[in-house]
C-alpha cells in the first residue's frame, strides 16, 4: 500500500496530465474517472461542457382539458351516464 507523501493517506489514483499519484486530498477535480492534481487543474481552466438548448412548449392544462372535459356525457340524477346527450 502506498502512500501520498504530502499527507500520508493512502493512494486512490494518479493525475491524469503529470502522473503524480493522488490521495483523497490531493484530488483537485475529478471528471468521471480522471482525476489532477491542484497545478494541472489550474491549468485546465474551468469546464467546457455547455448543455444543448432544449424549447420547451407547454400549453396551459386547460387549454387541452377543456374540449375533452365538454365530450364528457353528464351525470343524470340516478348515478348513471346519459349518453344521448353527448355533446359535440
Amino acid at each position: 500500500m502506498e502512500k501520498c507523501h504530502k499527507h500520508s493517506k493512502e493512494i486512490v489514483g494518479g493525475c491524469m496530465w503529470c502522473s503524480k499519484r493522488l490521495c483523497e486530498f490531493c484530488i483537485a477535480r475529478k471528471e468521471g474517472l480522471k482525476l489532477y492534481c491542484e497545478n494541472c487543474a489550474q491549468q485546465l481552466g474551468p469546464p467546457r461542457r455547455t448543455l444543448p438548448k432544449v424549447e420547451t412548449k407547454q400549453a396551459p392544462v386547460e387549454r387541452e382539458v377543456e374540449p375533452i372535459r365538454r365530450k364528457l356525457p353528464k351525470m343524470d340524477k340516478d348515478g348513471y351516464f346519459d349518453f344521448t346527450r353527448v355533446r359535440q
